[in-house]
């Protein structure tokens, strides 16, 4: 597509607990978003609709490093198995990875989806 301008409107819920041995918390997201892309056809821009739904779950492993994962419904997305394949296989992906806390303010982290390395800064 060849679009020029993109607004994007999300909502997420998060319930977050103290783990029993005290040591570090887990988190559950429910969440979505919407995405409006408006794609020029030659003579005017036509609004797209992208969305997607999710439900996260994150658990402290120690202070410093947390893991993450996510099961989302979105007809839009290609997982790198389907950019492989070339062909779509499921609406329904997962995504899982790390997430390393340097500093309270520095975080990077590896997913299996993309983006493969993110980078957190909290300013």
């Amino acid at each position: 597509w060849d679009f020029h301008y993109m607004t994007e409107f999300f909502g997420a819920y998060t319930y977050s607990k103290a783990r029993e041995n005290l040591k570090g918390r887990i988190s559950h997201t429910i969440g979505g978003n919407v995405q409006i892309v408006f794609i020029d056809n030659g003579t005017k821009f036509e609004p797209k609709f992208l969305y997607r739904v999710y439900y996260g779950l994150d658990v402290d492993i120690t202070s410093k490093l947390k893991v993450i994962s996510e099961v989302f419904y979105d007809p839009y997305w290609a997982s790198l198995l389907e950019m492989n394949e070339e062909e779509k296989i499921s609406d329904i992906d997962f995504d899982f990875g790390f997430i390393y806390a340097y500093s309270e303010q520095f975080r990077f982290g590896l997913h299996f989806q993309r983006p493969l390395i993110a980078f957190y800064y909290k300013f």
